[in-house]
């Protein structure tokens, strides 16, 4: 493998749903950096959703 990133966790959704995740990224082009924003911008999607 190269160029791994990985977000793991738990997370409580706006209506207070908990939610596990899991990002794994395998031979991304972007940066490190890049690549972590994304991820993270992901998790904050999940955090803001409702039902």
């Amino acid at each position: 493998m190269a160029n791994t990133r990985g977000l793991s966790g738990y997370l409580t959704t706006a209506d207070g749903e908990e939610l596990a995740f899991s990002f794994l990224v395998n031979g991304h082009l972007l940066s490190s950096r890049d690549t972590d924003r994304i991820t993270d911008t992901a998790a904050q999607i999940l955090a803001g959703l409702r039902r």
